[in-house]
């Protein structure tokens, strides 16, 4: 019986035993930042401790570990992550923050700040490196479960004291050239510490002569360069074009039908030149001279010679061709036993035919005249044709020919008053004195009406001779 109990109390003894191990399983850590790495003595640092990893927290104890000899505290502030019923207390070197709820029902979750302490730099704080540091004391889960959090520090440092220098004047180490800066330098007194700057570069050179490498012409421009003796710095300069010097320029006299020419050669470049155009002065005509008459079928020539040069014209003067001279556009009326007369330039012996409206005529139809040539178209002819515009040709032995227009017009179109009409609607217009008017009988009354008449009177004498007999 006794063994039995000593096995059962064994095995209880192991299970609490695993039980604590594994309540005692979570872990987290502490984190710390300071607002500055570096702080002079008088200067205040911000330290702020944080839950940077965690493992599920109820409550919590832990506290930021400064050196006094280093910083005081000058104010403390409880961070946001584990703000109900919270305290914090201070004591030297360390500022001490008891946090969150034993009667929790759940852990609080997360990360963030949960203490925040405002230290000053001692005045008499020594140049050092000063740790501070965010220190777990201990922490429990809802299930009031021990839990364990790693902790981690910031490292200030406390620099020493800024030297005041004293120091001496400058003096110049390396002179100054055109080509390189100098250099000058001063030493302090109290720590002999050495400090130099620079003396810039000189901004005037020790120049050469110029010498010319490119000469100017009249149109380009030249180079000429100077060395600097000291630095050999080279430096170029424009020699302006000179331009031209013009001469007062060489004549190439214009002609009647040729430009002329003036060239002006520069005197500085003789291999330049230019040129000013004189232009033609045309010719100077004399009057025109008829060298031959033209006539109706052959050119004739005039001539006129140029003044200046001596040059000869020659043009031709057209011939003049055949051509009506007098009853152009003439009218004749129908009844009327007058001709109708015209005349053509042309010599009678060289008549040929007459033609209206391109048809031949008949020599019994017109009659041909000297006096250039006069020809009239008889009246029985005219009578046979139409009322209106015809067109009247005189054919010459040479196939030359002259053309004009007539018109036949009606009797009773005749008889009414013209308007706008410089030609006479009765009768013709016939050529003047060279073609000679044939004789009227006092009017333009048909013979044939006369004849009527005449034989009516006849008749009715007779008949009244006869009963004066019975």
């Amino acid at each position: 019986m006794k063994k039995w109990s000593r096995i059962i109390v064994a095995v209880l003894l192991a299970f609490c035993v695993m039980n604590v191990s594994a309540m005692a399983a979570g872990s987290g850590s502490l984190g710390i930042a300071s607002s500055g790495t570096e702080a002079k003595p008088g200067d205040t640092i911000t330290v702020t401790m944080s839950v940077t990893s965690n493992p599920g927290i109820a409550t919590l104890a832990a506290h930021i570990s400064y050196d006094p000899e280093v910083f005081t505290l000058e104010s403390k502030s409880i961070g946001g992550l584990l703000a109900e019923n919270t305290a914090a207390y201070d004591s030297a070197g360390n500022v001490g923050f008891d946090l969150g709820d034993d009667t929790a029902l759940a852990n609080v979750e997360g990360t963030g700040a949960i203490g925040v302490a405002v230290l000053k730099v001692k005045e008499t704080a020594s140049p050092r490196t000063s740790i501070i540091s965010a220190v777990f004391e201990e922490g429990y889960d809802v299930d009031i479960t021990p839990i364990t959090m790693s902790g981690s520090s910031v490292s200030i440092t406390i620099p020493a004291p800024a030297h005041e220098h004293s120091w001496g004047d400058w003096t110049v180490t390396s002179d100054a050239t055109c080509a390189a800066e100098g250099v000058e330098t001063r030493n302090c007194s109290g720590c002999e510490e050495t400090e130099t700057r620079a003396i810039s570069k000189l901004t005037t050179h020790t120049w050469g002569d110029w010498t010319v490498t490119a000469a100017a012409s009249c149109t380009a421009d030249g180079t000429k360069t100077r060395t600097c003796s000291v630095c050999g710095e080279t430096e170029t300069e424009t020699i302006p074009a000179a331009g031209h010097k013009w001469d007062d320029g060489k004549v190439t006299a214009a002609t009647c039908t040729t430009d002329g020419v003036k060239t002006y050669t520069c005197q500085n470049d003789a291999t330049h030149t230019r040129t000013e155009t004189i232009a033609a002065l045309g010719h100077d005509w004399g009057e025109w001279t008829t060298i031959k008459e033209a006539t109706i079928t052959e050119d004739g020539e005039k001539t006129r010679t140029c003044a200046r040069c001596g040059e000869i014209q020659t043009e031709v003067i057209p011939a003049e061709g055949y051509k009506f001279l007098e009853g152009m556009d003439a009218s004749w009326t129908k009844g009327s036993s007058e001709d109708l007369g015209f005349r053509v330039n042309g010599e009678a012996a060289g008549f040929d035919h007459a033609e209206v409206d391109g048809t031949a005529l008949t020599k019994e139809n017109y009659t041909v005249a000297e006096g250039s040539t006069i020809l009239k178209l008889k009246p029985e002819f005219l009578e046979s044709l139409t009322v209106g515009s015809h067109t009247l040709t005189a054919v010459y032995t040479d196939g030359g020919k002259a053309n004009t227009t007539f018109s036949i017009k009606d009797k009773e179109t005749a008889a009414q008053p013209a308007t706008g009409s410089t030609q006479s609607s009765t009768g013709n217009n016939n050529t003047k004195d060279e073609v000679k008017k044939s004789p009227q009988t006092g009017d333009d009354t048909p013979i044939a009406l006369w004849i009527g008449a005449l034989i009516l009177c006849g008749g009715t004498a007779v008949l009244v001779g006869k009963r004066k007999y019975e």
